[in-house]
């Protein structure tokens, strides 16, 4: 075995779903942030928002660097699951394993993965 699953699933739940189920992704120059959500210019960027005043109760709201198409999710969200497996087996293991890729897929036939294989 090279990793438990359930690592990897909490990984996932933590980096992508939690942050970005049932919430708004938006590039952080997008207008919407200045005028309809009134998002600060200072406000994180990368990380998921749900306490701006601006937003309704429970809304998610997640502003990326980059316009958020499927391709730019692919890297975005590779780079931040590489970040959390390499800071888990830091000093664990010479061996540690690697994500491979992600891949994002907008229909069953439009997949974007990063890296490209």
């Amino acid at each position: 075995m090279v990793m438990d699953f359930s690592f990897l699933k909490t990984c996932m739940m933590d980096v992508i779903y939690d942050a970005c189920d049932h919430g708004t992704i938006l590039f952080k120059d997008d207008p919407l942030c200045a005028t309809f959500l009134k998002v600060p210019a200072d406000a994180p960027v990368g990380e998921c928002i749900m306490d701006h005043s601006n937003l309704m109760e429970g809304m998610k709201l997640l502003l990326l660097p980059v316009v958020p198409t499927a391709e730019n999710l692919a890297q975005f969200w590779h780079a931040k699951l590489v970040e959390r497996i390499e800071s888990f087996f830091r000093n664990r293991s010479e061996n540690a394993p690697r994500l491979h890729c992600i891949e994002v897929a907008e229909t069953p036939n439009c997949v974007a993965t990063f890296p490209a294989v």
